[in-house]
């Protein structure tokens, strides 16, 4: 069912007022339908890619919009970012949260936004004095971008995504009626979202920061874990040998894990002899730790694992 023509046959009644036929009641009926089924497929959905990626044209088709991005929050490097299929592949889009960006500007306000004209920089300009809208894109892929009707996606005060429809299809701009979907959508997502996060938190792991920073994926860690175990090596190696993660990006997730300062390998640094008085070369080697410095009666020691208290 088509917003476009509810307002049609609704026409001279405000948001609110009751249908004046009946026509136009199951016309309304049918929009909830859609409105509800969609709802019940978000809080259904295993995964926020499943979100991202399955549930787009359902939204689009109850909207009438054209195109639909469906962003989340990355708060570690103040960016939201969408998922799209590319053939088999996943790609993915990475917007900073700043006025540099209509998507980026409302996950930074937190303000929902309906634009008629993107490329009025008077529009843009009542809006925030500072808001651009990156028409690069549009460039590029040929595609004009008028139209826009932005929102953020909260659960409780915090804005956990962004999501945004460009182009109403048979219409010069998004109506209220379609703010007040679009809202109700977004809410559904903030507790799905706020759900998956709440679901997929863990035990912090020593390989959090390559995740966080994106040098892995989720899949490219389990995979790692598995061969590992299944070979007997140490998941560091199969990373490293595997995954192409270097030695530094090891030292560094190491590092915060253990929240203690990384230094790399270097066969060349001297250790002080008195360091080593009455510490055997053997028992070194077979509880991998080694004294580095003294400084201040304070003394440094590099070992495999910090947590282990025995050592």
């Amino acid at each position: 069912m088509a917003i476009v023509k509810r307002m049609d046959t609704a026409a001279g009644r405000k948001a609110g007022e009751e249908p004046s036929n009946v026509e136009e009641l199951k016309e309304q009926l049918a929009f909830r339908e859609s409105l509800l089924e969609i709802t019940n497929q978000i809080h259904a959905a295993k995964n926020i890619n499943e979100i991202l990626i399955d549930l787009k044209d359902r939204i689009l088709s109850l909207l009438k919009a054209d195109r639909i991005t469906i962003y989340v929050v990355d708060g570690v490097k103040r960016e939201i970012y969408s998922r799209f299929k590319e053939g088999d592949e996943v790609g993915e889009i990475r917007v900073p949260i700043s006025a540099s960006s209509i998507s980026g500007y409302v996950a930074l306000s937190g303000r929902l936004v309906n634009i008629t004209d993107s490329y009025d920089k008077e529009e843009l300009a009542e809006i925030h004095s500072e808001l651009m809208f990156d028409y690069t894109w549009d460039e590029r892929t040929g595609y004009k971008t008028t139209q826009q009707l932005v929102l953020p996606i909260k659960f409780d005060r915090y804005t956990l995504g962004v999501i945004q429809l460009i182009n109403k299809i048979d219409a010069d701009s998004f109506t209220e009626e379609d703010e007040e979907a679009a809202k109700e959508i977004s809410n559904t997502l903030g507790i799905a979202f706020y759900n998956q996060h709440k679901m997929h938190r863990r035990k912090p792991s020593k390989f959090d920061y390559l995740l966080t920073n994106h040098i892995i994926t989720e899949k490219e860690l389990e995979r790692a874990v598995t061969e590992a175990r299944e070979t007997r090596n140490d998941p560091v190696e199969v990373l490293m040998r595997n995954y192409g993660v270097s030695g530094k990006q090891i030292g560094s997730s190491l590092g915060e894990f253990y929240d203690c300062q990384y230094i790399e390998f270097d066969d060349r640094r001297p250790i002080p002899g008195e360091l080593l008085h009455n510490l055997k070369e053997a028992f070194l080697k077979n509880n991998l730790w080694v004294p580095l410095e003294n400084v201040d009666g304070r003394v440094t020691i590099l070992m495999d694992d910090p947590a282990n208290l025995t050592k």
